[in-house]
């Protein structure tokens, strides 16, 4: 097995079966009699909610009370993409390329594609923030490279992780899922694109830019994977019926 880990939980504002708990290190050991979703039910999960991510950006409906709604779902698309494709370059792909021949190449693609991925997400993170220095695409071309993208990434790395459990043995199938969720909770959750490609140097890479996202996403209050998203603060203005001895804010 490797040492490194994988980690596919649902993206998005809620925790899958078997989502992140934060604050929790480690591989958690299945209770008795409980059911360990294989890897690849896992990463179809993640492939699924980034969908249903992408429909609510395209889709995001007629209720206006929360002006917030549009961010949540794109930070929770950015944080659900970032952090699977982070985990998949750590753990999924380094066995794939031992375990199934032939296959270092579609690996390849795959990494070249997650770079390109992580550089769209940086170029509409560019859009929002009002970045003078953001690219000429507007932020509908983006969203729809991106969507292509991860659509060729879907389905290479479906057919890849079918192969790759036909291998495994069923013991060795659950070890690794189980310790899929610790890899995810540990995942960066923005883009990065220019991180290093050699292996020595990635993994600790991954691990600090890792810790500061998850220290701005606590900052920020950010939707990502398994916290509960922040209702809207209350609208400023007048306070209604302050009570006696209580002045009214003007």
């Amino acid at each position: 097995m490797d040492r490194a880990t994988d980690g596919a939980p649902l993206a998005g504002d809620r925790p899958g079966p078997a989502g992140p708990t934060t604050g929790e290190r480690g591989p958690r050991p299945a209770p008795v009699g409980e059911r360990v979703a294989p890897v690849g039910e896992r990463v179809a999960a993640v492939h699924d909610d980034v969908h249903n991510l992408f429909r609510a950006l395209e889709n995001p409906g007629a209720d206006v009370s929360d002006p917030r709604r549009g961010g949540r779902a794109f930070d929770a698309l950015v944080a659900a993409i970032s952090a699977h494709l982070s985990s998949m370059r750590l753990a999924l792909y380094p066995r794939i390329r031992r375990a199934l021949p032939g296959a270092r190449d579609q690996v390849r693609d795959l990494e070249r594609g997650a770079r390109e991925m992580a550089s769209v997400m940086r170029a509409m993170e560019q859009h929002l923030r009002g970045d003078v220095h953001r690219p000429g695409e507007s932020m509908g071309e983006l969203h729809a490279g991106l969507k292509a993208l991860f659509e060729v990434h879907e389905e290479t790395e479906t057919a890849l992780v079918g192969r790759l459990e036909a291998t495994w043995s069923l013991e060795e199938g659950r070890r690794f899922a189980r310790k899929t969720d610790a890899s995810m909770r540990h995942a960066p959750t923005r883009p990065h694109p220019h991180l290093p490609r050699s292996r020595w140097l990635l993994r600790p890479a991954v691990g600090a830019t890792a810790r500061w996202d998850h220290v701005l996403d606590t900052l920020e209050a950010r939707s990502v994977a398994g916290r509960p998203v922040r209702q809207p603060a209350p609208p400023a203005g007048p306070v209604a019926n302050p009570g006696p001895g209580r002045p009214r804010r003007p």
